[in-house]
């Protein structure tokens, strides 16, 4: 799980790649967006790029928690259809628990 926080931009996106490649693509992976404030188009495309090669992988990516101008954002580029997103970890976790078991 990966527990980013703030503003996810230009100037933070390396750190966010850095977060996410620590986590092996031959694991699910939840990104709690619970205490992010901002993301933009960069960030965007880099959440896209995890889910594909998680997918490849096998894998999946889920985004939890998105809130305010975050889940706008998602909402205005279609990406919360896109991708998966749950409201919470505890359903993102569920969620990756019932495709695993099934």
């Amino acid at each position: 799980m990966v527990h980013p926080r703030g503003e996810l931009d230009i100037a933070t996106v390396d750190d966010f790649d850095r977060l996410l490649r620590e986590v092996p693509t031959t694991a699910h992976l939840v990104i709690d967006l619970a205490e992010v404030t901002f993301v933009d188009s960069v960030t965007l495309s880099r959440l896209v790029r995890a889910a594909r090669l998680h997918e490849t992988a096998g894998t999946a990516v889920v985004l939890a928690g998105a809130a305010g101008i975050v889940q706008r954002v998602l909402s205005i580029t279609q990406l919360d259809v896109v991708l998966r997103c749950t409201a919470t970890v505890p359903e993102a976790e569920a969620l990756l628990g019932s495709q695993h078991d099934g």
